[in-house]
């Protein structure tokens, strides 16, 4: 009996520090790429033109008279993009300044969403190895480690649906009978207010793996009608906002336009008012 107790007694001892292990691992991935996306973050200028275009956008917000609805660049709306990237690059700037650093974290907070939700992802659907060096192959990877240090919408976006990817693999790790779907739905709706029919591409590709695959729990878990009842409300604005600009946009066009030349009177006398009818008159007496 005590011979047999022995190995169960060790089994039992090994898996805290196993776990010890792992623990230490993930905490010196976690360092290193911080390090590696917080390097030199800031030293550089801006890149021309899209970071200069969104950081002008964002410190326009900031002045006495900007408006946070209404992104505005030199006195123009600018409506190419939803305002979330402006917004959180405004918020950025407030709180530490009108700086490089400020500008890029927007992107950089976007990577290490898409890196906890790859890493969340993959835990609940494969493990704790895989999940680890799915985390180191992403974050070293040279666009990811580019997009990360540019302000753009595509790294916040990534952020927000991978994020979405990892609520839902939460909620099909518990059957689907937990409320972690109501994430995966609000993170595709800020992506979508990221980049507007982007957002829609990874979705889309959840659905259709889910549905090739005959995953039951995981279509449940994804709730698909639920998320454009989330992404209605910012479709909604961004449509009203663009159409609350329109009157001033034809305004302008009109008054660019140049004026177009009037008809010239004719020299003609039967052209004349009043001519025709008189001379109609005579042919029918006659």
């Amino acid at each position: 009996m005590s011979v047999a107790a022995e190995p169960l007694a060790d089994s039992n001892a090994s898996w805290p520090r196993a776990l010890s292990a792992w623990t230490a691992r993930w905490w010196l991935l976690v360092l290193g790429l911080l390090a590696l996306l917080l390097c030199n973050l800031g030293n550089r200028g801006l890149n021309e033109p899209d970071e200069g275009r969104y950081t002008n956008i964002a410190a326009a917000m900031l002045e006495p008279h900007g408006s946070w609805w209404e992104p505005r660049m030199s006195d123009f709306a600018h409506y190419d993009k939803p305002p979330l990237v402006y917004w959180v690059t405004a918020i950025s700037f407030k709180a530490f300044g009108k700086n490089e650093w400020a500008a890029r974290l927007p992107s950089l907070l976007g990577a290490l969403m898409a890196l906890a939700g790859v890493g969340w992802a993959a835990w609940r659907l494969y493990g704790n190895f895989i999940a680890w060096w799915a985390v180191l192959f992403c974050g070293t990877l040279v666009q990811f480690w580019v997009l990360a240090r540019m302000l753009t919408p595509d790294m916040l976006l990534t952020g927000f649906t991978t994020l979405a990817v990892g609520f839902w693999a939460e909620e099909r790790h518990r059957n689907s009978h937990g409320t972690w779907w109501w994430g995966c739905a609000l993170c595709f709706a800020l992506a979508w207010w990221t980049k507007a029919t982007a957002a829609l591409v990874p979705l889309l590709g959840l659905t259709i793996a889910v549905l090739a695959g005959r995953d039951q729990v995981g279509r449940r878990a994804e709730r698909p009608a639920c998320v454009p009842v989330a992404e209605r409300p910012s479709m909604c604005a961004t449509t009203e906002s663009s159409l609350s600009e329109a009157p001033r946009a034809v305004r302008r066009i009109r008054v660019s336009l140049p004026a177009s030349p009037r008809p010239r009177p004719s020299r003609n006398p039967r052209d004349a008012p009043g001519r025709g009818r008189a001379c109609n008159r005579r042919n029918r007496s006659a």
